[in-house]
């Protein structure tokens, strides 16, 4: 068999070829057009033993296709062509690994329970929808317990078939005493915002002597009586 003959051809082509990561495609084209045309001799009459040493040298001189291939790999572009790929695969995973963040953002609050802050027995309960051009604010069993824990639950759904410009609007709250006056009491929690709306939770402690909570949701303004949980709009 002669194909040690290709092997050492094509080595010697190689030798000449500097940008290595082509080698094996260069290797791999060189051995399927010398199988042609041993295919193709044998197929005219000739033994294989002869086709496979006359397809060696129908491939002319090794220095010179190696130079030949050696100006068409060049280094300089071949090296521009992998960092080309390389950028693009970064560019495909951040893309993968944006879609993927954002779909967790659209899917995790759907499924995210409000935490139980206290056993404390509730005083009152608000369930209730207020709508807003496209948008709807529901308070999702926002209630305030006999310790003065004030449990602010609150979702945002967006009409999916709206023509209004898409705009996060979080749900901010003050709480006033018995002369309209901010107590000031700060209130914690978490938000989770999504393109179709939002669901959050805040969390407060409130003296006795509190006697609203207002809720600001755009232009919305809620006031809660915190005696009798009766909602108005302001």
């Amino acid at each position: 068999m002669e194909e040690k003959k290709w092997e050492n051809y094509i080595d010697e082509v190689l030798s000449f070829v500097k940008f290595k990561y082509d080698h094996k495609a260069i290797r791999r084209e060189l051995t399927e057009h010398m199988e042609d045309m041993r295919e193709d001799l044998m197929a005219e009459g000739m033994d294989e033993a002869a086709a496979e040493y006359l397809s060696v040298a129908y491939m002319g001189d090794a220095a010179e296709i190696g130079r030949a291939l050696n100006e068409e790999h060049s280094p300089l572009l071949g090296w521009i062509w992998h960092l080309a790929k390389g950028l693009v695969l970064v560019a495909f995973l951040g893309t993968f690994m944006t879609l993927l963040y954002l779909g967790y953002s659209v899917v995790s609050p759907l499924y995210s329970d409000y935490r139980e802050i206290t056993d404390s027995p509730v005083v009152f309960t608000v369930e209730k929808k207020f709508k807003s051009y496209d948008d709807t604010l529901i308070l999702d069993g926002t209630k305030l317990h006999e310790d003065g824990t004030l449990d602010i639950r609150y979702r945002v759904k967006r009409n999916p078939f709206a023509k209004s410009i898409l705009v996060f609007r979080d749900v901010d709250s003050i709480i006033l005493d018995e002369a309209g006056k901010n107590m000031h009491i700060g209130t914690g929690g978490f938000r989770s915002n999504f393109v179709s709306g939002s669901k959050g939770q805040r969390i407060c402690f409130v003296p006795k002597e509190a006697k609203t909570l207002v809720l600001y949701w755009g232009e919305l303004i809620l006031q809660i009586d915190l005696d009798t949980g009766e909602v108005a709009k302001g």
